[in-house]
């Protein structure tokens, strides 16, 4: 069983809109009161009370605030949770430091963690009697969890529900595909599909640009200036739909479609450091795109090898694997030194995702003899230098290769015998995994994220 989030729209009344509004608040205020309480006795005595010492004062707390009596005490606490994964996150550096949340901001939420209940198409939490209207498209796929409320800028109101909801695995498809990212086209294939790049944001700027010129020109604290914020906000939001619907229907596809899915693990957001670049990358959406690609592989029974971002796809030739050092980012096409082969740069890079994760599979799953490419390390970088020609291998290269390979192999196969037991895929893969119906590469997963990665990290 897996945990996914289904969300769904929320029409509150006007009374339930108040009600919510306040949740909204008094969560709010306890999030930033015991912000305030660590900081200050951090800065005092040199330690900070923990989350638990902090569930305890909420009780003190709400007796300061009686009208904090009259929202669900498990919402609150919950608020006080946050703050503390907030502080585990900054101390494990996966986050920045906590700051104090305004009521100016846009988006509001607050989290229910037990006693709701989701009848017909209406949603029944604690301390509201009648039930808020909602629009409930999809099943939920398996028993809640909890649930989450939120407003967005443009005053919609949201519900997402964490359930217990297990993929259905899909059809296995005998087809291996490589997939390239790009600002000119979204996705380059290696089967000759090319996924274009809309640029919504890039279509929208001048309706933004208007709007946000009007926006400026409003009094403060007026009801025109409310009125034109909301619009740039409907502006915004418009975009990140068009943006959004657009990922889920190509990664649907891509899923559906091919059985073993190769991806460049791209750091996107130093790309995005890049001025030049930033804004259109931003536009492209390729680091949601990874996401959506990955839970539904997950989900179907597919299987999506990552490969380093240090391997140069792009130079090197898909033909003779002949690396062209000189090439730069404007040179969309080149032509192979070795080989003479006319390359565009992404189609090229796609063939070669496939190529190595093909490759990369082979080695991991099964090795019974040496490859023709030097296998890869467990830091996932190339062992050796980058050969222009496979025939031009020593002796020594050739045994050094096979001592590698049969160390990884052994490594898979104890990795997966530990997750699968007897079903164990690497008993079961046959030696023509680039022929046929690849048996090794359509059986249980073994290099996935968790168990054994394409780059070796368990």
């Amino acid at each position: 069983m897996t945990l996914r989030g289904r969300k769904f729209r929320l029409y509150p009344t006007a009374e339930q809109a108040v009600f919510l509004e306040r949740h909204f608040g008094c969560t709010r205020k306890v999030y930033n009161h015991f912000l305030e309480v660590r900081e200050k006795t951090y800065k005092e005595t040199g330690k900070s009370p923990s989350t638990l010492e902090c569930k305890r004062r909420l009780v003190e707390f709400k007796e300061q605030f009686p009208f904090l009596k009259e929202m669900n005490s498990q919402s609150l606490q919950r608020s006080v949770l946050d703050l503390g994964k907030a502080y585990d996150r900054f101390f494990t550096k996966l986050g920045k430091y906590p700051r104090f949340k305004s009521k100016k901001n846009g988006h509001q939420s607050f989290s229910v963690p037990q006693n709701f209940r989701l009848t017909g198409n209406k949603l029944f939490i604690p301390k509201l009697k009648t039930g808020i209207p909602m629009v409930q498209h999809r099943p939920l796929g398996g028993p809640s969890k909890s649930l989450t409320i939120s407003k967005t800028p443009s005053g919609k109101y949201f519900v997402s529900v964490l359930c217990e909801a297990e993929g259905k695995p899909h059809k296995i498809v005998d087809k291996v595909v490589g997939l390239d990212g790009g600002i000119k086209t979204l996705l380059k294939s290696s089967d000759g599909k090319h996924t274009p790049n809309p640029r919504f944001m890039k279509h929208a700027r001048k309706s933004l640009a208007r709007a946000q010129r009007s926006l400026s020109r409003k009094r403060k604290d007026g009801k025109n200036r409310a009125k034109a914020k909301l619009r740039v906000a409907r502006l915004h939001e418009h975009v990140a739909n068009q943006r959004r619907d657009y990922l889920h229907k190509t990664s649907r596809r891509v899923v559906d479609d091919n059985q073993v899915i190769c991806l460049e693990d791209l750091f996107v957001a130093g790309m995005m450091r890049n001025h030049c670049l930033g804004a259109a990358l931003a536009d492209t959406g390729l680091g949601e795109l990874k996401r959506q690609v990955l839970y539904k592989a997950s989900d179907a029974g597919r299987r999506v090898v990552e490969l380093s971002r240090w391997y140069a796809s792009s130079k090197t030739c898909s033909v003779c694997k002949c690396v062209n050092h000189s090439l730069t980012l404007s040179d969309r096409t080149w032509t192979c030194a070795n080989c003479g082969v006319l390359h565009d740069r992404d189609d090229n890079a796609a063939q070669n995702l496939k190529q190595e994760g093909i490759a990369g599979l082979r080695e991991n799953l099964k090795v019974s003899k040496p490859s023709k490419r030097l296998p890869l390390s467990f830091k996932g970088r190339r062992t050796g230098a980058a050969l222009s020609s496979p025939a031009r291998e020593t002796a020594s290269t050739q045994h050094t290769r096979a001592e590698q390979a049969g160390s990884l192999k052994q490594e898979a196969i104890r990795v997966s015998s530990n997750v699968w037991g007897s079903e164990c895929p690497a008993f079961q893969c046959r030696e023509d995994v680039t022929e046929g119906n690849k048996r090794g590469l359509l059986g249980p997963p073994l290099i996935e994220r968790g168990v054994l990665s394409w780059n070796g990290k368990k």
